[in-house]
């Protein structure tokens, strides 16, 4: 489940990571606001717009020890784990649940016409991190 352009560092906290793909996390509730609702079962009737919803991504995370990691799943908001990583030229690439797969410049990355969830803070190739 690994990026094959993602560099493959060594962890020593934690453990290490094997995997640079993530999994969306917040399919079943909404991106505005931090609240959380109970787990439920994804199905046609929640997700109104397949082509825009996206399911897996180009991940990375910033854990409680304060170095990036690789990270197995991907959140909108602007807490320390789970972000997109956009390190294929200010690009980053997802799969939707239409069954299709995009790259998605940067710049659309908080665009809730194009991504759903859309999000509040990604990186880029150097790790650094952006908050709309």
């Amino acid at each position: 489940f690994m990026c094959p352009s993602f560099e493959t560092k060594v962890y020593t906290n934690n453990s290490n990571a094997c995997y640079s793909y993530g999994v969306c996390r917040d399919l079943t509730r909404s991106v505005t606001s931090e609240t959380s609702q109970p787990a439920q079962n994804l199905s046609r009737g929640l997700v109104s717009k397949p082509s825009r919803t996206w399911f897996i991504g180009d991940s990375v995370g910033l854990g409680w020890w304060s170095k990036i990691h690789q990270c197995y799943m991907i959140s909108w908001n602007n807490g320390t784990y789970f972000n997109s990583h956009f390190r294929h030229d200010g690009r980053a690439g997802f799969w939707f649940l239409d069954g299709h797969v995009s790259s998605i410049p940067m710049v659309n990355a908080n665009d809730k016409n194009v991504l759903f969830p859309h999000f509040q803070k990604v990186y880029d190739v150097t790790d650094t991190a952006y908050v709309f």
